[in-house]
């Protein structure tokens, strides 16, 4: 248990040490990871998997330490180049990580978060089955918390409408059956009606 817990308190150490950098990420790793476990149960997903999501989620934006911060906290629309420097930053979580012990599926969901389930996201234009449903949920919980906080570029949306944005993008952006499980979630919580 000692070793588990060890583990737990470096990966959110890591967390805290990019959230010292990004003032506006602040509680983001901690919130995608309470969502990706809410829809993780919700799918039924096993014990060890839910602990390997929430692992990703904590760690999916590691990366953004390699970010200049002038591009992280830039007030209003990046343009294309910051937007591209933006998009390295799964490849950059996988390159911090790579010499730490972490199994495939953690891996998978921190370098393919921001996949789409239609193909049109990075870093591999990866699409439906070619990557797990855990990686999915990361990406819903990861959009949901951002749709729903303040950030530089833009202020949060009601969750009312992002739950709309949520359906419109079920089998676009997103994965259909994660998007089911975690409105039903959303629901059971009260959060939505």
């Amino acid at each position: 248990m000692d070793v588990k817990k060890n583990y737990y308190a470096m990966v959110k150490t890591l967390t805290a040490a990019l959230e010292a950098k990004d003032k506006y990420t602040e509680g983001h790793a901690h919130r995608v990871e309470e969502y990706a476990e809410m829809i993780a149960c919700k799918m039924h997903y096993h014990a060890g998997d839910i602990d390997d999501i929430k692992v990703a989620a904590l760690l999916h934006d590691v990366g953004k330490i390699g970010i200049d911060e002038k591009i992280l906290n830039k007030p209003g629309p990046l343009t294309p180049e910051e937007r591209a420097v933006i998009m390295t930053h799964p490849q950059i979580s996988a390159s911090i990580l790579k010499n730490v012990k972490l199994n495939d599926a953690i891996r998978e969901a921190i370098l393919h978060h921001h996949e789409r389930y239609d193909g049109g996201g990075y870093p591999d234009h990866t699409k439906g089955d070619e990557i797990s449903t855990a990686v999915y949920i990361i990406g819903v919980a990861d959009a949901y918390d951002a749709m729903t906080s303040d950030r530089p570029y833009c202020a949060s949306k009601p969750v009312e409408r992002v739950v709309e944005i949520l359906k419109e993008e079920s089998g676009k952006q997103f994965h259909p059956k994660v998007v089911a499980a975690f409105l039903e979630a959303l629901h059971d919580k009260g959060v939505i009606s």
